[in-house]
């Protein structure tokens, strides 16, 4: 039997629980993955998980297969000088070939809200070494625009 299509749509504020899961489940997933903390507390949506909604400034979707979760997107609109920005976020819940389809459908998504905002530039988040969403993000014309290396200098 086929598995369910891959279906995107906006998040409700009954999705909450299903979000929070799906963020804890990401965390767990990368929590020894080089950037991950700084990546999870940057973001507004695993930042604030008793918020996990959409509001004025954050657009969440939800990738579906079938009654299951497998991909959330945070999409925030930001006004730099004043040109607005996108910045999309991917939590992906699983490593399998699925996952490539679910991070190619958020992107196509997102991109897809960030134009009807007007909006001419997006930026993807990604962890090091996430050659998944890489891939995908080369496939579609993204190129890396900043490269943030750090070291910790309480280390001998």
């Amino acid at each position: 039997m086929d598995k369910p299509t891959l279906v995107v749509r906006p998040a409700t504020d009954r999705d909450r629980g299903e979000i929070i899961r799906l963020l804890g489940e990401y965390r767990l997933k990368t929590s020894d993955r080089r950037g991950a903390r700084d990546f999870l507390d940057s973001s507004p949506l695993a930042e604030h998980e008793a918020g996990a909604k959409s509001h004025e400034d954050v657009q969440v979707l939800l990738c579906h297969q079938g009654e299951d979760l497998v991909g959330v997107g945070a999409l925030e609109i930001r006004v730099v000088g004043s040109t607005p920005r996108a910045l999309l976020e991917i939590f992906c819940s699983d490593d399998s070939i699925l996952a490539r389809d679910v991070v190619q459908l958020l992107i196509e998504t997102g991109e897809s809200v960030a134009l009807t905002k007007e909006v001419g530039d997006m930026d993807i988040m990604a962890l090091p070494g996430d050659q998944r969403l890489k891939s995908s993000l080369e496939e579609r014309g993204y190129r890396a625009r900043l490269l943030v290396m750090n070291r910790s200098l309480r280390t001998p």
